[in-house]
């Protein structure tokens, strides 16, 4: 019989293209039901995001441009100490975060799907917990600029990376909760972020951001130490279709429903946002003597009316769904 050639082994493609990759994981469940390990690694996930948005949120808390203010405030206000006025904090607050934060955001979904999701979970908040540390060591503007910059971009692989471990702990019928209860964290972040108006008053701005950033090491920690890797064996591909960044945006932006969404995410947060940022400096000039009892009242108005309509949202979601 004919014996034929083998081919030649050089000839073999040995790199994957970068935005053509398999996906990496599958969900590894095996049932419908939710074990202590699942809920395990949601609890983890959402102390991280509770760092997330308390790190990104403290600057709001540490400034104050009220007109009579003493030289001997500078120890609790950002802006007085490095000397910076509202249009360079806006640029701080706003544009210096969130424009390379939504740029990254593009790309942060196809490298959690090249690369493990917790090492990219435990190395972004490791980056933004010492972002915010050292913006307590700051001494000018541009350092502080430069540092929400790195903070914004390693903010943005968060989300991407706590969905994908969500989706394989959780089956179905409990995603829109599971996936609810890891967003109330942006509520109990931002609580304790108001809660900051309290901190700041007794260790100063510095500290405040020390403190802020430490915590953020010690959930990174956690992460690292309580998230596992999924198992190669229930992550095999069986599917044969690859999406590329190109055909994967197509896809998207021709689902009128996922549209809609995105538009109404963007007004949701362009409120949120502007609140965020202003609201904390116009309650210190408008009602200086009470700025204490507006982070108590803030942090609980966020936190219980967040947190419960998040919740809430994600199981008639999956209530719906069911039926």
């Amino acid at each position: 019989s004919e014996v034929k050639p083998k081919p030649d082994a050089k000839l073999k493609p040995k790199i994957k293209p970068f935005l053509n990759p398999k996906p990496n994981f599958e969900p590894k469940y095996t049932s419908n039901d939710v074990s202590y390990e699942n809920l395990t690694v949601l609890a983890v996930l959402l102390l991280v995001y509770i760092s997330n948005q308390w790190s990104r949120n403290v600057l709001p808390y540490v400034v104050n441009f009220s007109d009579s203010l003493a030289e001997s405030s500078a120890k609790e206000y950002i802006n007085l100490e490095i000397g910076f006025g509202q249009v360079s904090y806006s640029l701080l607050a706003s544009y210096g975060f969130t424009l390379l934060f939504s740029f990254s955001s593009l790309f942060a979904g196809r490298a959690v799907d090249l690369y493990s999701p917790k090492v990219m979970t435990v190395f972004s908040c490791l980056i933004w917990s010492l972002s915010t540390y050292l913006q307590g060591e700051s001494s000018l503007f541009t350092q502080i600029l430069f540092l929400r910059v790195l903070q914004g971009i390693s903010q943005a692989f968060t989300t991407p990376s706590a969905y994908t471990m969500i989706s394989n702990a959780f089956p179905s019928k409990y995603r829109a909760l599971s996936n609810s209860v890891y967003s109330s964290g942006i509520y109990l972040g931002g609580a304790l972020a108001s809660l900051t108006v309290l901190l700041d008053s007794k260790i100063g701005w510095r500290n405040s951001f020390r403190f802020v950033g430490l915590l953020g090491v010690i959930c990174a920690v956690v992460a690292q130490f309580t998230l596992k890797s999924p198992n190669k064996a229930s992550t095999t591909n069986t599917s044969k279709t690859t999406y590329t960044m190109k055909s994967s945006l197509k896809i998207i932006l021709s689902n009128k429903e996922a549209l809609v969404v995105y538009l109404s995410a963007a007004f949701r947060f362009l409120a949120g946002f502007s609140i965020a940022v202003w609201l904390p400096s116009y309650f210190r000039q408008a009602f200086p003597n009470h700025i204490n009892d507006f982070a108590l009242m803030n942090a609980l108005a966020v936190s219980v009316g967040g947190v419960t309509s998040s919740v809430l949202g994600g199981y008639l979601t999956d209530k719906f769904a069911r039926n």
